[in-house]
């Protein structure tokens, strides 16, 4: 039997789980400031450091963050029927901290053209991301399916008919073996693998290629390239996430992906 037709199954799938997505109200189209990337935090950091230059970028070029009436981050709606690229993945593909038009994901589908279907939900895994495909998927006309896919341990649990993005440092795990067979590498890297497998199996479906991108492919190949204290370098603005510069790799490695048909 699929198990899309599975009774309620559909029901259950919701296309968020990310409480500060789920709560912006209806009518909210832009922020100045979301989730991690807090105006506190920038002011905190620029009280112990005005002279910091990335810092100083950002009061130049400040950000917006814009959503469609999904919640996603894009100017698209998805209620159109043209054609365009999936995007998946967490805060990096989302881009917290920095300006649309310098993350990843924005600068392949510039290049490549279509609609942004952009559908990265900040601190999730690989599992939102196959849900967040398993709901969109037959309402979207998807040409391509890209996935920035870190391997962290967060695992999506249903709690009361409501997912939850959980990792091994959550206090639901602080007992007993849970939390470290939650935090052993070996059942990481199945939990991203299965997930990872599920996608290119929606993907087949859809008859659509599939590229993905793992941290440790990207963080190789930054090292060789990049520095962070580059002139040319600027950090997110919460001087936590990927700068610039990392962003625009990650668009790299991925036309490359495109170009060589991998």
């Amino acid at each position: 039997m699929d198990i899309l037709n599975v009774p309620n199954f559909n029901e259950l799938i919701n296309s968020s789980t990310f409480a500060d997505q789920i709560n912006l109200p209806s009518s909210t189209k832009t922020l100045e400031w979301y989730t991690m990337d807090s105006k506190e935090l920038f002011e905190s950091n620029f009280k112990n450091d005005s002279e910091n230059r990335h810092l100083n970028y950002y009061l130049e070029n400040p950000i917006e963050y814009r959503f469609n009436s999904y919640k996603y981050r894009t100017d698209d709606e998805f209620s159109s029927k043209d054609p365009g690229n999936v995007f998946l993945g967490c805060s990096h593909t989302f881009g917290i901290g920095h300006s649309i038009e310098n993350t990843w994901s924005y600068i392949v589908n510039k290049k490549l053209g279509g609609k942004f279907y952009n559908l990265s939900i900040p601190g999730t895994g690989t599992g939102t991301a196959l849900r967040n495909l398993l709901y969109w998927f037959d309402k979207l006309n998807i040409k391509r399916i890209f996935h920035f896919a870190p391997i962290y341990p967060r695992y999506e649990f249903t709690i009361k008919n409501r997912f939850l993005t959980i990792d091994h440092t959550h206090n639901k795990f602080n007992t007993g073996d849970l939390k470290h067979t939650f935090a052993d590498n070996i059942h990481i890297n199945l939990y991203t693998l299965t997930n990872i497998l599920a996608i290119q199996a929606v993907a087949d479906k859809l008859n659509v290629p599939y590229y993905v991108i793992t941290d440790e492919e990207a963080h190789n190949r930054y090292e060789t390239k990049h520095n962070d204290e580059l002139p040319e370098n600027i950090l997110a603005r919460d001087l936590i996430h990927y700068s610039i510069s990392k962003q625009k790799l990650f668009s790299e490695l991925f036309l490359e992906k495109v170009n060589n048909n991998k």
